[in-house]
């Protein structure tokens, strides 16, 4: 936790196995709270994607099913076309209505989008 957000930071090589682990210890961190945080994930420092579509949909269908107590932003920073590609599956499938999901190219605009007043 950063401030009133949630960085998440991914680098190296990211697998399915991580990719749920880190969805777990989210949900379980906001459960802790309370609430859940706004948060920024940057995947800039990926190098290797084994986490297939499959992995994302289950994910979102996760979350799908969760009724929050509060909107959520979610800032995915991705530079790279992969980067872009991966970010942009999990923004098209997870259309949830507490959840926003906005891609950038820096992790500057993805904080000054977060901590923006407004919960679009």
């Amino acid at each position: 936790m950063e401030a009133d957000y949630l960085r998440i930071e991914c680098s190296g090589r990211l697998t399915a196995q991580d990719f749920l682990q880190l969805a777990e210890a989210v949900i379980k961190l906001e459960a802790s709270l309370g609430h859940a945080p706004n948060r920024i994930t940057n995947l800039t420092e990926v190098q290797q994607w084994d986490v297939s579509f499959l992995d994302i949909a289950e994910l979102t269908r996760i979350r799908k099913a969760t009724l929050f107590p509060n909107l959520i932003k979610s800032a995915v920073v991705a530079t790279l076309p992969v980067h872009f590609g991966m970010a942009r599956m999990f923004q098209t499938l997870n259309k949830h209505p507490q959840i926003a999901v906005e891609i950038f190219s820096s992790p500057e605009a993805a904080l000054e989008w977060i901590v923006a007043a407004d919960q679009t």
